[in-house]
């Protein structure tokens, strides 16, 4: 991860693109910050005391908050912050932050297939080219350069999100690697929420994941 990385990821095409964040905040365990639970993580202890990343913040009993930075977690991990404010014991696997990665991605990949499923996801550049409008457009880790600027001025998106892993984008569609998917302008609140938790969800992966992994 960058070393001048802010303890929240902030990615340019999030703060262009003017993401509403859900209202509620909470406070980080490690930075001291407040802010819009959506670019933190919660924690909780499972019944058996092993530390759990609850990325749905579904899971009952007592949570943390910390922000969705890798090096503010691993902070959290070295200096024994999580059983502090846990009030427990609690154990962690050697292997935590990767698997944390792993989840968010899948979750990320879940979510693309829900907006592919109600249509408001088009996947793969000749598809595409035959979209007038845009409200965004994913581009993935592989793509041209030339291709991506062609598209980004026939589809004038409103939001681009660059780096996006190809093979994601090809795993939605049933290929190996795809380079660009767009999402349709909507007026449909579902599809438009869809969006907005794609995109909040992948700041969060960013943050967590390493840094040869997130582009």
């Amino acid at each position: 991860m960058d070393g001048h990385m802010s303890s929240l990821y902030t990615s340019p095409e999030l703060e262009q693109g003017h993401i509403k964040l859900s209202r509620p905040q909470r406070k980080c365990i490690i930075t001291g910050e407040i802010a819009d639970k959506a670019v933190l993580i919660r924690f909780v202890a499972s019944p058996d005391g092993e530390l759990v990343a609850d990325i749905c913040n579904k899971l009952g009993g007592r949570g943390v908050w910390v922000s969705a930075v890798r090096e503010t977690i691993n902070q959290a991990i070295s200096g024994n912050q999580f059983s502090r404010h846990l009030k427990q014991t609690v154990r962690i696997s050697d292997n935590f932050l990767d698997n944390l990665d792993r989840r968010l991605a899948d979750q990320l990949i879940a979510r693309l297939s829900m907006m592919r499923k109600v249509g408001a996801l088009v996947v793969g550049g000749g598809k595409l080219r035959s979209q007038a409008l845009l409200s965004g457009l994913l581009i993935g880790d592989d793509a041209s350069p030339r291709e991506t600027q062609k598209l980004i001025s026939s589809c004038r998106p409103d939001w681009i999100e660059k780096g996006v892993p190809s093979v994601w984008l090809g795993q939605v569609s049933g290929s190996t690697s795809v380079a660009y998917a767009g999402v349709f302008r909507s007026a449909s609140s579902t599809e438009r929420r869809l969006e907005t938790l794609f995109r909040t969800e992948l700041r969060r992966w960013r943050g967590v994941a390493k840094a040869n992994d997130k582009r």
